[in-house]
């Protein structure tokens, strides 16, 4: 910051003596001041009692539409200040506000001149660039409209300097000389120190402010009931504590890829809010898609930008980082108050807080989410380990009835079958006898089912043809074939490998699908087996052209006992399918043309090499039992 070498004047005689003391007493009153506007009238009015100028002029900066002037604020003349001469008066009236009634006429046109710094160029602004003092004349002359408006035709422009840079410019009148009053540019000097503290101490409590309503916001929105009426908390908080005109909030999708518009704050029209924020999109990407932290004073000095944007600077943004991952974007645009000062650094390390805040709510909302799903899925979870539980008891106990009724149901076929034998043909007692021997049959085939299927989990593997098996199935059903003359068709692919299988239970499957296949075909029906080799599994086929089960029952063929009807009754699919899933295959049932049914059975080839070249688990198991023995 510039220091003016002015030093104290020694008093050689009494006016020098007079000056030195007027100096002081508003020097005094300019370092005392509690606001800007009072520093700089009291700097004025001093200015014109130690220079003798007969008018004296302020200009501070203001932006309009984007573009930076110079404009008159507040005029003192010579009048004036011989009216109130004591330096106490003018710091009442600074206090109260009043020095613009002291000369209004003049301050009226003064208010009127605005020198733009894009426009012609004037001892003003000259100084103001340099951040120097600077006289009218030379290289430099006044702009026309000093002499048009104020009837100044040459005088000295004194800058008003803190740490920031230049506040405002003094205008001092002046004749023949050539340099400004030393005890004016002392007084300026003066000035310029206090409007530093006073930004100072603005900034302090700004931020004690600013800090408050941080700790505010997080509590607020940490109690909103959903995360856009957190998000809306921290995107108007953040606005306010900063002193802009508007903000926006944006948020990526879960692939992080696309930004949307999650949160908006500035204009009561929210159209118009929206239609602004939309037009900042090209920051928001920049801070999420190439983690930059823009800061812009003017629009005109981004690129990215449009047009439309140029009335919103100043600008800034922050990325939202939750665990080294974007969540979105945080963009504050304009100022509410003028001049409409750029945005600093550390309003941006500020707006960083507000962001860092929004993301911990977007990470909370996320972990509330995931936290409910796995209650849910606990809750679901343990209702299916109580209903499995439930099942295991229950199947427990129907185990036990299945091995007490096998004992009763071989006594009563064995017992029909004997007096059968031993009644004479043509004794009506027969016919009623073969109804209890096929019933007897029946039930015994259903207990002995069921038992199966309770013993379903221990499996004995090896190599074995798919092939070979279904030849032995249909060996087994050849009587039953040949009883119901039935016609059998055959296609056995030799391109089907031997796979690792529990060859028992693999062929107790086929031959359950055969059966529920000769049940269902009336005499003379059609049946068809087949085994190929496709997409990698090994196929097998069985279909008959006997009539399709319902619609409503096909869906529950493979459920025990769910039909009721003639064919598939009881485990048999059901025992079928298990077994399948068990060697990591699927079955499937379908209709198609002439065939009423066709059950599909897939094992997967690619699986079974594996097995084949590792080792079971289960047949580890067995080995081990088996060196137990051989020891």
């Amino acid at each position: 910051m510039p220091r003016s070498t002015a030093k104290h004047p020694s008093p050689p005689s009494a006016r020098a003596s007079a000056l030195a003391a007027c100096y002081a007493a508003w020097g005094d009153a300019v370092g005392a001041a509690e606001t800007a506007e009072q520093a700089l009238t009291l700097t004025l009015a001093g200015s014109v009692a130690l220079s003798g100028a007969a008018r004296a002029f302020v200009l501070r900066p203001e932006r309009r539409s984007g573009e930076k002037q110079l404009v008159g604020w507040l005029a003192v003349d010579a009048e004036s200040v011989a009216r109130e001469p004591s330096v106490s008066a003018w710091r009442a009236l600074a206090a109260a506000g009043g020095a613009d009634a002291v000369a209004p006429e003049l301050t009226s046109r003064l208010r009127s001149l605005r020198l733009s710094f894009e426009g012609r160029d004037d001892v003003t602004l000259a100084s103001w660039r340099a951040a120097t003092p600077a006289t009218s004349g030379g290289a430099t002359a006044a702009h026309p409209v000093w002499e048009e408006r104020l009837g100044v035709v040459s005088f000295h422009a004194l800058p008003v300097l803190s740490e920031e840079g230049p506040e405002a410019v003094i205008v001092l009148p002046c004749g023949e000389t050539t340099e400004p009053p030393p005890l004016a540019l002392a007084l300026v000097a003066q000035c310029g120190r206090a409007l530093a503290r006073l930004r100072a101490a603005a900034a302090a409590r700004l931020r004690r402010g600013q800090l408050a309503t941080l700790r505010e916001t997080a509590r607020a929105a940490g109690e909103a009931q959903t995360l856009p009426a957190g998000l809306q908390r921290v995107t108007r908080s953040a606005a306010q504590a900063l002193g802009a005109r508007g903000a926006a909030l944006w948020l990526t999708d879960a692939a992080g890829r696309t930004l949307t518009l999650s949160a908006i704050f500035g204009d009561p029209d929210e159209s118009e809010t929206r239609a602004r924020a939309l037009e900042l999109a090209p920051l928001a990407e920049a801070c999420v898609f190439h983690r930059e932290t823009p800061l812009v004073a003017e629009s005109t000095d981004d690129p990215r930008l449009g047009a439309a944007a140029r009335r919103l600077a100043p600008l800034m943004g922050v990325p939202l980082l939750a665990r080294d991952r974007m969540r979105g974007a945080l963009v504050l645009f304009g100022r509410e108050e003028e001049p409409a000062l750029p945005f600093t650094r550390e309003e941006q390390d500020l707006l960083a807080l507000f962001a860092a805040l929004a993301s911990s709510l977007v990470e909370q909302a996320g972990l509330a989410e995931r936290v409910s799903a796995a209650e849910k899925k606990l809750e679901e979870a343990r209702g299916l380990a109580r209903r499995a539980e439930g099942l295991a008891h229950l199947g427990e106990v129907s185990v036990r009835m299945a091995r007490e009724m096998s004992g009763p149901a071989a006594s009563i076929l064995g017992f029909a079958r004997r007096v059968h034998r031993s009644l004479p043909e043509g004794d009506p007692a027969r016919e009623y006898l073969e109804i209890v021997s096929r019933e007897a049959e029946r039930l015994e085939r259903l207990v002995s089912e069921h038992l199966q299927f309770a013993a379903l989990h221990r499996f004995h593997l090896g190599l074995t043809s798919l092939n070979h098996v279904v030849q032995d199935c249909l060996e087994r059903v050849s009587s039953t074939v040949a009883t119901k003359r039935v016609r059998l068709l055959k296609k056995l692919s030799a391109d089907v490998p031997p796979l690792v299988l529990d060859e028992e239970k693999i062929s107790q499957a086929i031959a359950n699908a055969l059966g529920n296949a000769l049940e269902s075909v009336s005499s003379g029906g059609c049946v068809r087996i087949e085994t190929r080799f496709e997409r990698g599994q090994a196929v097998i086929e069985v279909a008959h052209d006997g009539p399709p089960p319902a619609g409503e029952l096909l869906d529950h063929l493979f459920v025990p006992f769910a039909t009721g009807g003639r064919g598939s009754q009881g485990l048999g699919l059901a025992v079928a399918q298990r077994i399948v899933r068990d060697h990591g295959g699927e079955v499937g049932v379908r209709r198609e043309g002439d065939w009423g049914q066709v059950l599909t059975l897939t094992l997967p080839v690619r699986d079974n090499e594996d097995r084949r070249h590792g080792r079971d688990r289960r047949g580890e198991r067995g080995d081990r039992r088996n060196r137990m023995a051989e020891v």
